[in-house]
């Protein structure tokens, strides 16, 4: 796959392309539908496949916020990799292609880029404001664009959408948010210098720095797989102030790897997510925080056998 800026594409290529659009925020189960259907119509029409999205994240500029997003760009490519795209185009958003008609967007972008076929969902909306719906495509291209809108696609009754998951995420849902991404939340982060108070009490642990994490996830304890080089650990990750033995104002995160007592700093890890144990607790000294961490430890290696046996 090649990750490519629009303003480069245009340049250097002019075949026909089936593509999707979307900001495809954490790539959950409706984006992967939607771009293993447009691999698969580009292999029928033998031409390429692509998926076109925006960088930054369309809300940044829009709400004028730092919007917590699900996967950083970096790990948007690598998902999006593994489905045999040809190329991933990214638009940069900013203020004024906010503020682009809906028919520029069509002349402009996407029959510059030769979209012969387009593959949106039934919400897809584009041009200022979102006045563009995905029924107009066509239209607006004179014919020049053939479009598949596809129904949102729903889990338990529950719409599958970026903004949900986000929600569950904030819950403390774990386990509902992970069955609609269709694989465990994930994110990456670097090993900061801590106070290795975990140490003093037989559970040494790596403070991760990741900002977005601290918003998106809800404070307390986690069931973790680790990724380091080649190898894999099984952890348990705590979110919040620790308030027990070193109260801090600020939200941490800090990463415990079972078995394992290795130096870490400076090192980035990969860290998915596969359980929420338990709210962050202040316990009364640290010989209860202790005895709890150990109960935490055997919920979390149970419910990790419990997963690799599915």
């Amino acid at each position: 796959m090649e990750l490519i800026k629009f303003e480069e594409y245009i340049k250097k290529y002019n075949h026909k392309i089936v593509a999707t659009i979307g900001s495809f925020d954490g790539i959950h189960l409706g984006h992967q539908e939607l771009i293993k259907m447009t691999v698969d119509k580009a292999k029928e029409l033998k031409v390429y496949s692509a998926v076109i999205t925006f960088d930054p994240h369309p809300l940044n500029v829009i709400a004028n916020k730092n919007h917590s997003t699900i996967t950083s760009l970096s790990e948007k490519v690598q998902l999006i990799k593994t489905y045999g795209v040809d190329y991933l185009i990214l638009i940069n958003f900013d203020e004024a292609f906010s503020k682009i008609s809906k028919i520029d967007f069509i002349n402009n972008y996407l029959i510059k880029m030769n979209v012969s076929n387009l593959i949106v969902g039934s919400d897809f909306k584009f041009g200022y404001c979102g006045e563009g719906k995905a029924y107009e495509i066509n239209i607006l291209s004179k014919g020049v664009i053939n479009t598949t809108i596809i129904d949102l696609i729903k889990y338990n009754d529950i719409k599958i959408g970026s903004s949900n998951i986000i929600k569950l995420l904030n819950e403390g849902a774990l386990e509902e948010a992970n069955a609609l991404l269709g694989y465990c939340y994930s994110f990456v982060g670097k090993v900061i210098r801590g106070k290795q108070i975990g140490r003093t009490m037989g559970f040494p642990t790596a403070n991760i720095d990741n900002e977005n994490v601290k918003k998106i996830l809800k404070t307390g304890v986690y069931g973790v797989n680790v990724y380091l080089d080649k190898d894999v650990y099984v952890g348990m990750m705590n979110i919040g102030h620790n308030p027990t033995c070193n109260f801090q104002e600020n939200i941490s995160i800090e990463i415990n790897l079972f078995d394992l007592d290795i130096d870490l700093y400076d090192k980035s890890l990969k860290i998915e997510c596969f359980c929420y144990v338990r709210e962050e607790k202040k316990f009364n000294n640290a010989d209860e925080l202790i005895e709890r961490l150990k109960i935490d430890k055997e919920i979390i290696r149970n419910k990790n056998l419990l997963l690799a046996k599915k």
